[in-house]
């Protein structure tokens, strides 16, 4: 019975980090915050690929996203391509 009440005990001090976490903070402690940037990179290009579709001129994309002209260039041909 004592190691229930030591548990509940160890429990409740930690109660209100049960209660208010961080949803980045806890996922970087389950190692997301790994995915999180590898979406964060896809929806970035995906956002660039899109403007260059559109026309928006390759600098203000980079400057916008930080990728560099370079690539955008090439994104530019495939989207040519396509076309």
């Amino acid at each position: 019975m004592m190691d229930v009440k030591k548990e509940a005990e160890r429990i409740m001090e930690n109660f209100d980090a049960l209660l208010y976490y961080d949803p980045y903070e806890l996922g970087k402690e389950v190692g997301m915050d790994k995915g999180i940037d590898i979406g964060r990179d896809e929806g970035k290009t995906e956002t660039a690929y899109n403007l260059v579709k559109a026309g928006v001129d390759l600098g203000v994309i980079s400057k916008a996203t930080n990728i560099n002209i370079k690539e955008l260039q090439k994104m530019a041909t495939s989207v040519n391509k396509e076309f």
